[in-house]
């Protein structure tokens, strides 16, 4: 109450009590501010992690790029569409037939993933497919159909550069999401323009610098190349990239060949790539098209250094069925 003595004669005062170390502590509550917090003119603290609140329905996509669903969607769109109390619709377009039939099966991987997986926010995920055949044509129509009649809530792991190509835009403008679609294309991952529809593999151009820098460190310079490439958007990707970076490699690309995605084989043209006796060959192609690079071209009495595509990494579809 202040008018009491400390047992060293000295008065305390009343707005301190003192401590252990006789140190006196403020008896008005305040708290230091801590290191990480910044007190505002309200006396409120303000996170030091310069974040800002966006408003209502802007998303920051990184990049310095910025989504507002409220002028990009349509009136009608429904950010809740495709989900139900218990349920995650996706949909997915695919060749289920046709001459990359083999890539087919990921619907049901991809649904098996999920039987065995923990619910997302209480919603088990259902997978609704389409055969497209790799067709672009065949996807635009499958996609349209299961907005229209499905009512899906996103789009996932759909196989194709061209497919992907075809309904980019269709996907944007309806404010639908497209992810992980099995392309590296470097059109995708484009977020300013296209930003419900991202990319699901490692970039063509990437992987195809990594084949001339590695070409170049076992070979040398000098070193000789023949090419596959499928003829289409998706072996165009690996062509642009790989002949910009050999030059600069030291390689010399000897032949390259552009088989149409529709052929049952491409025997002819890796007897063509054959008689230029490359040191090294490059696949940019997918499916059976991988083992049959790698059949084919020592099926001609040449051992080259083979590179295939990233797409061919599939173990069990395309490579132990051949032995």
């Amino acid at each position: 109450d202040g008018d009491e003595e400390t047992t060293d004669g000295e008065e305390t005062p009343d707005d301190t009590t003192p401590d252990d170390g006789g140190e006196e502590t403020p008896d008005d509550g305040g708290e230091e501010t801590p290191d990480d917090t910044t007190p505002d003119d309200g006396g409120e603290e303000t996170p030091d992690d310069g974040g800002e609140e966006l408003p209502e329905g802007v998303y920051d996509l990184g990049g310095n790029v910025q989504l507002d669903v409220n002028e990009a969607c349509p009136g009608s769109w429904d950010p809740m569409q495709g989900l139900t109390d218990d349920e995650i619709l996706i949909g997915m377009s695919l060749p289920e037939s046709g001459a990359l039939a083999s890539f087919g099966p990921l619907d049901d991987g991809m649904q098996i993933y999920f039987d065995n997986a923990e619910p997302i926010d209480g919603r088990k995920v259902r997978v609704i497919s389409a055969d497209d055949a790799y067709d672009p044509g065949r996807t635009e129509t499958n996609v349209e159909e299961l907005i229209d009649t499905e009512g899906v809530f996103a789009f996932a792991n759909s196989v194709g550069t061209a497919s992907t190509l075809r309904i980019r835009g269709l996907l944007d403008e309806e404010c639908i999401p497209r992810v992980f679609p099995s392309t590296g294309a470097p059109d995708f991952g484009d977020p300013a323009d296209y930003p419900f529809v991202n990319n699901g593999l490692l970039s063509y151009a990437a992987e195809a610098l990594a084949w001339c820098e590695d070409i170049a460190a076992t070979l040398g310079d000098g070193a000789t190349v023949g090419a596959i490439y499928q003829n289409n958007d998706f072996g165009k990707a690996y062509q642009r990239a790989f002949e910009e970076c050999a030059p600069e490699n030291g390689i010399e690309i000897v032949e390259s060949q552009l088989p149409d995605p529709a052929s049952p084989d491409i025997a002819s043209e890796l007897t063509t790539i054959a008689a230029a006796n490359p040191a090294a060959l490059v696949v940019g192609t997918t499916s059976i098209y991988c083992p049959q690079s790698v059949i084919g071209i020592r099926s001609n009495n040449i051992d080259p250094e083979i590179y295939v595509s990233a797409t061919c990494a599939i173990i069990g579809l395309f490579w132990q069925p051949q032995g």
